[in-house]
């Protein structure tokens, strides 16, 4: 039987409404009617769910779903990839990130500094888009004591670029000011970058494994 046919006879036998096991699930009504009209699938957090409120094991509720065992196989190969580019990303910013700041210490820039900082950009970015939680999720594990680190590590950061490309600039563009303009905006694109890299390379980590470990703790505490 296909999981969409399976998931309305159990919720038949069991004598549940879309409703009753909407709220059950924490999710919509609509969301239910579509797992029963196979247009979409639920994640594995709530197929556990669903195989609790049920009392039937995963096997048996998604055996003879050829087509949502795919689903699953690829999200899933999909997810480990996305995984392992997120940790290789941030290891890496860590590096970029120490080079970034060991900068602000050279008196003479060494060669390829140009390409190394186009790298650190581009690596964080990466590991932007590569972070193992959603956006919203980040957001509210975030607390006002980071929120000041974060502002601390800016104006640090601004300080020290500023420091370093006021002389540069008035001693070799003179009264360009579209250069001037120019110049100043990429140290500020620069330090900008740094100081989110900074932030993210220090609480990012505290924030998933308490996000993974909160569940746990939880259902321990019930």
């Amino acid at each position: 039987m296909e999981f969409k046919l399976k998931m309305k006879s159990l919720r038949v036998q069991n004598n549940f409404t879309q409703e009753e096991i909407a709220q059950k699930l924490f999710v919509s009504r609509k969301t239910i009617s579509s797992w029963e009209n196979g247009r979409s699938y639920p994640d594995i957090k709530t197929l556990i769910k669903i195989s609790d409120i049920y009392q039937i094991t995963l096997d048996q509720l998604l055996r003879e779903d050829e087509l949502m065992l795919k689903q699953y196989n690829d999200g899933f190969q999909a997810n480990q990839r996305n995984n392992r580019i997120f940790h290789y990303s941030y290891l890496l910013n860590i590096i970029f990130l120490f080079l970034s700041y060991a900068a602000f210490v050279w008196t003479i820039e060494p060669p390829y500094i140009g390409m190394i900082k186009i790298a650190f950009i581009a690596i964080f970015i990466t590991l932007c888009v590569h972070l193992p939680i959603s956006l919203k999720t980040f957001l509210t594990h975030i607390t006002w004591k980071q929120v000041a680190i974060l502002i601390f590590i800016g104006i640090v950061t601004f300080g020290l670029n500023a420091l370093k490309a006021f002389p540069i600039v008035y001693s070799q563009v003179g009264n360009v000011k579209g250069f001037v303009v120019g110049y100043w905006a990429g140290y500020i694109i620069e330090a900008a970058f740094q100081t989110f890299s900074l932030w993210l390379a220090i609480f990012l980590m505290p924030v998933l494994n308490d996000r993974v470990e909160r569940p746990t703790k939880d259902k321990l505490n019930g």
